[in-house]
C-alpha cells in the first residue's frame, strides 16, 4: 500500500535522507527494522545518514544492522537487462515486425490475414514494448511468438513487409525467432518473481529469499534440460 509521495528538491543522498525522515517523524514511526532501496549510489548516503538518525532516536531494531534492505526487484531488473545483451539484435528485429503492422489500418488488416491463414486461433493482436521496460518487452516477445507462422508467411509472401525490414536490416529469421523462443521461458521466470516482488498490499520482506531460491531451482533446472 502506498502512504505517500513525497516531493524532493534534489537527488542527493542527505536531501532524501532527510526528507525520509520527516515522512517518519510525521507518522510516528521511530521503531525502524528496514528500509527498502534500490542499488543507487546515492542510496548508500541515505541509509547512512538514517542510520545515524534511527540511533539518536534510540528506535533502532538490532542496532540498524539490518536497516539497508537492496530492493530485490531491482537486482533482479538488472540480472535480466544484463541478460537481454545476449539476445538484443534479436529482440530488435522482432521489434521492428512487431511496429511494422502497427502504423495503419491497412497494414494491420493485412497481418490479420496472414494470421488467419496460418489458422492462428488467438484473439489478441500484437504489443509494443517500452525498450527501457524489460517486462513490457517479455510481454512483447509472449504475444509475437503467437503469430510466428503469420510473420514468416508475410515475410515470404508481402513484399512491402519485407522490403521495408530490409531497408533498416531488420528481417527477423528462424534463427531470430528461435532465440526469443528459447530465451523467452528464462524471462518468464523473472517476469512471475518480479511481479510477487511488487505486491504493494503486504510486506514481501519475508519472501524474497525464498522467491529467489525457488527461481534459481527453476533457472538450474530449465539449463540442465
Amino acid at each position: 500500500m502506498i502512504i505517500n509521495f513525497y516531493p524532493i528538491v534534489g537527488h542527493s543522498g542527505e536531501l532524501i535522507g532527510r526528507a525520509v525522515e520527516k515522512c517518519l517523524l510525521e507518522w510516528g514511526l521511530k521503531k525502524i527494522l528496514t528500509i527498502t532501496v534500490d542499488n543507487a549510489s546515492s542510496n548508500d548516503l541515505v541509509i547512512k545518514y538514517l542510520k545515524q538518525i534511527v540511533n539518536l532516536w534510540d528506535g533502532s531494531v538490532f542496532n540498524v544492522e539490518f536497516l539497508h534492505m537492496r530492493c530485490a526487484a531491482h537486482i533482479l531488473n538488472l540480472v535480466v537487462k544484463d541478460g537481454l545483451k545476449d539476445v538484443d539484435v534479436s529482440i530488435m528485429r522482432v521489434r521492428v515486425a512487431m511496429k511494422f503492422v502497427r502504423p495503419s489500418p491497412a497494414r494491420l488488416q493485412k497481418f490479420k490475414y496472414y494470421v488467419e491463414e496460418e489458422n492462428i486461433k488467438c484473439k489478441g493482436l500484437v504489443c509494443l514494448d517500452i525498450e527501457t521496460r524489460w517486462n513490457s518487452t517479455y510481454s512483447m516477445l509472449k504475444s509475437a511468438l503467437v503469430f510466428r507462422k503469420a510473420f514468416k508467411n508475410m515475410k515470404t509472401k508481402y513484399i512491402p513487409y519485407t522490403k521495408e525490414l530490409r531497408q533498416v536490416g531488420s528481417a527477423s529469421d528462424d534463427e531470430d525467432w528461435d532465440k526469443v523462443a528459447c530465451f523467452l521461458p528464462f524471462l518468464e521466470i523473472f517476469y512471475e518473481t518480479t511481479l510477487r516482488f511488487s505486491i504493494s498490499r503486504y510486506v514481501t520482506n519475508n519472501t524474497f529469499v525464498e522467491e529467489i531460491y525457488v527461481s534459481g531451482i527453476q533457472l538450474t533446472v530449465m539449463l540442465i534440460t
